[in-house]
């Protein structure tokens, strides 16, 4: 199982450049500081740039770079919004187009049909 995909929300790009988000995870919970360090910023600041380089949105790319590890059986996501939830979903669609650009040089299987499973408890709100 893959719990959290998304890093807390960090590879989405909302915490940029020392964003705090209303409701976001880090404003409600003091615990993500495993996600501070100057390597993790790094890593973050160039997986962020790859997404861009390739037109892709961050959170869907990491969904689906999840979803397509040959060894993961079930993606966790942790969606808090209806819109969080939708891109989600629709992570799989970006395999069509530039999200190999993105993955290069990690191996990838290809995308099946409902390739993404997420946990049904999802805590979304209208």
């Amino acid at each position: 199982l893959a719990y959290s995909p998304l890093a807390q929300g960090y590879l989405t790009g909302k915490y940029q450049n020392g964003a705090l988000p209303q409701g976001s995870r880090k404003q409600l919970f003091n615990r993500l500081q495993r996600y501070e360090s100057p390597q993790a910023n790094r890593a973050i600041e160039s997986y962020l740039a790859i997404a861009k380089k390739h037109g892709l949105d961050a959170s869907q790319m990491a969904n689906q770079f999840v979803t397509t590890r040959p060894f993961v059986t079930s993606n966790i996501i942790g969606a808090t919004t209806m819109e969080q939830l939708k891109l989600a979903v629709t992570s799989e669609r970006q395999m069509d187009g530039g999200a190999r650009k993105g993955h290069r040089g990690r191996p990838s299987r290809p995308a099946e049909p409902g390739a993404l499973r997420f946990h049904s408890d999802c805590h979304c709100r209208a």
